[in-house]
């Protein structure tokens, strides 16, 4: 994921994922959560180091 500008706005939204019960358990589920959490992290870290 990447910002197409530096300025980062919040209107207090975010976003969901969604999938049938049960399948958070599939490696190919937990591998993409994982990943967009980190993706999110490394954004949030990213917006509180700029001044």
């Amino acid at each position: 994921m990447a910002t197409a500008f530096d300025l980062v706005v919040s209107d207090g939204t975010g976003y969901f994922l969604l999938t049938h019960e049960g399948r958070f358990e599939e490696p190919k589920i937990k591998a993409f959560v994982d990943w967009i959490q980190n993706e999110a992290n490394v954004d949030q870290l990213a917006g509180a180091h700029k001044p």
